[in-house]
């Protein structure tokens, strides 16, 4: 098992991006909060090549949405329909699922492909 530079030995499952829970020994657990620069520093080429191929930051909370308005069409419901479901399902607009489905079923910006 693999310790920190401190020497603390990680729990196994027990990380989170935003706390690293540490254990010192058999002693008490220990939580340590991140601060926004480490996970900057530990995550920039993949936020640089997500903001270049046109990602929004928020477009994670909508994969879901995405995914259940594919399902509800390969099963033959119409889009109006999923779209509405979907809109009170997530509390967004009729407009923000159209215009989400249309945005993730687009190509990545040509200059992301380029830089990988």
């Amino acid at each position: 098992m693999r310790t920190t530079d401190r020497g603390y030995k990680p729990l196994q499952g027990a990380h989170t991006p935003f706390y690293n829970k540490i254990v010192r020994g058999n002693k008490d657990t220990k939580f340590i909060k991140m601060k926004i620069i480490e996970i900057l520093n530990f995550n920039k080429e993949l936020l640089s090549r997500i903001n270049n191929s046109g990602i929004r930051p928020d477009d994670y909370r909508y994969v879901e949405l995405y995914n259940e308005f594919q399902t509800m069409k390969e099963q033959g419901e119409k889009i109006t329909y999923a779209v509405a479901v979907l809109s009170e399902k997530y509390g967004v607009s009729e407009r923000k699922v159209y215009d989400l489905v249309k945005r993730f079923d687009s190509h990545c910006k040509p200059s992301a492909a380029n830089r990988a």
